[in-house]
């Protein structure tokens, strides 16, 4: 089985991503600053596990950040 992979922002992007890595059968962890979008992220099963605290990603081989552009800092 392979390290799983991170996603730093849950929206359109991140989503997709998401989805289309866990249909690989790869496990995707997740993080996005707003709660309500990361509860969202799990019941489409775009992420296997995520939450609202960045710490959600301990443990991703690579993390992907699919946050808008000027908020990347805030997401780091």
């Amino acid at each position: 089985m392979s390290a799983p992979v991170g996603i730093a922002g849950l929206g359109l992007i991140g989503g997709s991503l998401g989805l289309a890595l866990r249909a690989s059968g790869t496990e995707v962890l997740g993080f996005d600053v707003d709660p309500s979008v990361v509860q969202g992220a799990l019941s489409r099963g775009a992420i296997s596990r995520g939450s609202a605290n960045p710490h959600a990603l301990t443990g991703a081989a690579v993390v992907f950040l699919a946050a808008p552009l000027h908020q990347l800092v805030e997401v780091g």
